[in-house]
């Protein structure tokens, strides 16, 4: 290879990951809550990180077993919206589940003739959903190309900006500043909601980071001569503290729920990497790390929790909520009402949302959400998408560390990542984190890390 194409080749590999980590940054600072303007912005960012992964791959030659991962995530999310919008004639788009019906309701209003239309009723919400998915696409598509060393340092950013939140989230719950240090008008006021709009994804940003830095930990100790000396050894197990009490300290009754899962799931990332290494000073830190979040949380949090077990109005119509949805999609079997969709959905069976005093935008259950929008087709994905993510934890759990391979120093962040998104998935049954645009990239991120690397450097895989 000559000087020349090696130069720029580490010149596209350094233009991919500051435009990575900026896309990143902006996206987690920026996509807490309800759209904004600047989505669209950001969205161009996120095709300029498509473009640079796909120059990247023409300059490496790509893992075979690899490929199907790689365009997995941004075939999901990219192609169902855009299916969504292609204009249909009239003849097909009025045979379609649901649409019969309202067909005839515009010509008893005396409506024009459609003519031809899209499979979203609304092609507007659709269409800016689509423009928001280029932001989690573009950031998996990069970094699934970059090495190892490279997706750690934007794990770091993830985290620092979890501990940003943490911090935010205690003054807002201290009521120290006003009303300005919430960062968006429909919110949970008092609740420590950090950049979040709710509660909620406040509390599975920090479950998240607990299964993460417990995977870091694990790689960190296993190749550090002394680990219990280790300055980073040290801080992650605090951090593990930190996101522990910031998860319950959101006020979120399922972030405290799944705050023992997601302790699990950090340790069986760290044991599977590092038991065999570690000393025992080490694993006396981290126990010791458990005991002291525990004791923070039954002190400053858990009555706040129990507290809340009785007032919260929403869940009384949770379940109803459920049902309507369901009751909703059913005349639009298999073909869903567009993605982006729900809002206008629901108010199909009448001013739904005037029932209750509290805010409704979402179902409240990710799975049913996405039926009501999508379909069958989003079901498929979604179901795909499980089996897919489960399959990898299992590998993974069952992957020897060999000497040589170099996938084997991050196996430790592979495993945290991989019960990361495990985590965001069972929290998606009652909620709805992924439709942030914050958790959204995150969980772009995460899978990146699950599937590895798709670079080929001389003989050997480069991680």
């Amino acid at each position: 290879m000559s000087r020349r194409r090696r130069r720029f080749r580490r010149r596209v590999s350094l233009l991919v990951a500051v435009t990575t980590a900026l896309v990143l940054i902006a996206a987690l600072f920026m996509g807490g809550g309800a759209s904004w303007p600047g989505e669209q912005l950001l969205a161009l960012g996120g095709l300029l990180l498509i473009l640079l992964a796909l120059v990247r791959m023409s300059l490496n030659q790509v893992r075979p077993e690899r490929v199907h991962f790689f365009w997995l995530l941004p075939l999901g999310l990219v192609a169902l919206p855009l299916f969504q919008l292609i204009p249909l004639p009239e003849w097909l788009w009025s045979h379609l589940p649901g649409r019969s019906s309202l067909l005839h309701d515009l010509n008893l209003a005396g409506a024009e003739k459609t003519g031809w239309a899209p499979l979203s009723l609304v092609p507007l919400e659709t269409e800016r959903l689509l423009y928001t998915a280029l932001v989690p696409v573009g950031v998996f598509m990069a970094a699934v190309t970059m090495r190892g060393g490279q997706r750690r340092k934007l794990v770091g950013i993830c985290l620092a900006f979890a501990v940003c939140s943490i911090f935010l989230g205690f003054f807002q719950s201290l009521q120290i500043a006003d009303q300005a240090t919430y960062f968006y008008e429909i919110t949970n006021p008092g609740a420590a909601v950090g950049f979040f709009a709710n509660r909620n994804h406040q509390a599975s940003l920090m479950l998240v980071c607990i299964a993460l830095t417990g995977g870091l930990l694990g790689d960190r100790v296993r190749h550090h001569r002394r680990s219990a000396s280790d300055l980073w050894v040290w801080l992650g197990a605090a951090l593990i503290v930190i996101f522990a009490v910031g998860a319950t300290a959101s006020g979120s009754r399922t972030g405290l729920l799944l705050l023992v899962p997601a302790l699990a799931g950090a340790a069986i990332a760290f044991r599977s990497t590092a038991w065999g290494t570690v000393q025992k000073k080490v694993g006396g830190l981290l126990a010791l790390s458990v005991a002291i979040a525990f004791a923070l949380i039954l002190q400053s949090t858990l009555y706040f929790l129990v507290e809340r077990l009785f007032v919260e109005q929403l869940d009384e119509f949770r379940a109803d909520m459920w049902s309507r949805t369901l009751a909703v999609s059913a005349p639009h079997w298999g073909t869903g009402y567009g993605m982006g969709s729900f809002t206008q959905a629901y108010d199909d069976i009448g001013e739904v949302a005037a029932d209750y005093e509290v805010y409704v935008n979402h179902a409240h259950s990710d799975y049913l959400e996405l039926w009501a929008e999508g379909g069958l087709l989003a079901s498929l994905f979604i179901f795909g998408a499980l089996l897919l993510l489960s399959r990898a934890i299992r590998l993974n759990l069952k992957q020897t560390a060999e000497k040589g391979i170099n996938e084997s120093h991050h196996r430790g962040l592979q495993i945290g990542a991989g019960f990361g998104l495990l985590l965001l998935a069972i929290h998606s049954l009652v909620d709805y984190p992924l439709r942030t645009l914050t958790m959204a990239t995150y969980a772009a991120l995460l899978a990146a890390i699950l599937v590895g690397t798709v670079r080929v450097t001389g003989s050997g895989f480069r991680s």
